[in-house]
């Protein structure tokens, strides 16, 4: 059985999650003023407000096709390291799969996305802020879309 094709809805409905957290995480009032000033953006007039309209729709559906890429690696890595299908039975059993799951996420969104955005922003002279920033991001969204994932696959796959 192929993980991708059977669990399909578990990636999009961890894709949501993902997509989710950037809406928070890059809201003004949490992280969105440090990463645009991290950024050197200038701050919001009308003028550019209408131009950033303009692209949104883009950016955002790049954006999620983006998360999509790494819930469904993320999803493949837990398969193949898990087993497919294995589901939690006991509580006992539960407990390490979760803990291997969230380990695997640590493991994937700090070695990869961690290590490629700061061996971009180094060359590009961005502030430390804006690497931990989007790093962050990176971070707890993986991790939580890992926890989705083994939510909905150990728990409610048929």
């Amino acid at each position: 059985m192929n993980c991708l094709t059977h669990y399909w809805w578990q990636i999009l409905v961890a894709t949501v999650s993902y997509f989710m957290i950037g809406a928070i995480w890059f809201n003004p009032k949490v992280f969105g003023t440090l990463w645009q000033k991290s950024h050197n953006m200038p701050e919001m007039t009308d003028e550019n407000r209408r131009a950033a309209q303009k692209m949104l729709p883009m950016a955002m559906a790049k954006s999620f096709v983006g998360a999509l890429l790494i819930c469904i690696s993320l999803c493949y890595v837990l398969c193949v390291t898990c087993g497919c299908c294995i589901h939690c039975t006991t509580p006992d059993m539960c407990m390490p799969i979760l803990m291997h799951t969230v380990k695997v996420a640590l493991l994937l969104s700090i070695g990869t996305s961690g290590g490629s955005i700061m061996m971009g922003y180094v060359y590009q002279m961005k502030p430390t802020s804006a690497y931990l920033v989007d790093i962050g991001y990176h971070v707890v969204s993986t991790t939580i879309a890992a926890i989705v994932l083994h939510l909905l696959m150990c728990h409610l796959a048929g």
